[in-house]
């Protein structure tokens, strides 16, 4: 009786579990593999048609100390960055604009004052303030979001199953097979334009499902200012998203 043979993904399994992240291939039409670690400590292998998997997986783990520093070498750099204490002083980035955090001890409505530039968050007492400011943010940016998207699913007739707000340590979005569309919690930090490609970017998933290039070409007739919007999440936008980690 022939032993049994090892699930296919058992390497990559175990890998992702050395590292806690998520190990995504894309396939490539460039001739060689490659990896990359992105600054939200998720990591990328781009495979060229045809590559058998044994290949690939002896190629990650021949990586394996690179991605393994390299990570680290964001953890660190990350763990500097300012964390919400949920306290009253805290300060926020709101749709691009900074506030400060107010907690009372009410059952008053949530109140945003761009003026004074303070959001002032009613929690009685015995009520979790993270749970509760995260409740409101996610109410905020899924407004934003649904208000938006309106326009895009006309534009490209298209429709929209679910919105979800989500708090994701490596994707600022996603989109099912069925187009229920996810978007991580952080974008409620970021400037409005940022919100919009992201916006712009699961829209178009609904009709391409891949990053191809009429995906890209999708996008750039909806939003022609997309690589900017890429590059700012790259280098700025991980703060936000280390924010809930």
């Amino acid at each position: 009786m022939n032993k049994t043979q090892p699930d296919q993904n058992t390497l990559h399994l175990s890998i992702e579990r050395d590292l806690d992240v998520i190990i995504e291939k894309k396939v490539s039409r460039g001739r060689n593999l490659s990896v990359s670690v992105q600054a939200t400590g998720k990591v990328v292998v781009r495979v060229p048609v045809g590559v058998p998997k044994n290949y690939v997986d002896n190629f990650v783990l021949s990586k394996l100390d690179w991605i393994k520093a390299t990570i680290e070498k964001f953890k660190e750099k990350n763990s500097s960055l300012p964390k919400l204490l949920y306290e009253t002083g805290d300060t926020i980035s709101l749709f691009g604009e900074t506030f400060k955090l107010v907690y009372v001890d009410s059952n008053f409505d949530t109140k945003l004052d761009s003026q004074q530039g303070i959001l002032q968050i009613s929690v009685p007492k015995k009520t979790d303030r993270k749970k509760t400011t995260k409740r409101i943010l996610e109410s905020y940016l899924k407004f934003f979001i649904q208000k938006k998207l309106q326009n895009y699913t006309k534009i490209l007739n298209v429709k929209v199953k679910k919105v979800r707000i989500k708090t994701m340590k490596s994707l600022w979005g996603s989109c099912s097979f069925d187009n229920c569309l996810s978007f991580n919690l952080a974008l409620v930090h970021c400037k409005p334009e940022i919100i919009e490609y992201l916006i712009v970017h699961e829209v178009c998933h609904t009709l391409e499902k891949n990053h191809s290039r009429n995906f890209w070409k999708l996008v750039k007739d909806l939003y022609p200012n997309f690589k900017n919007a890429e590059l700012w999440l790259k280098n700025e936008g991980t703060k936000y998203i280390y924010l809930y980690q």
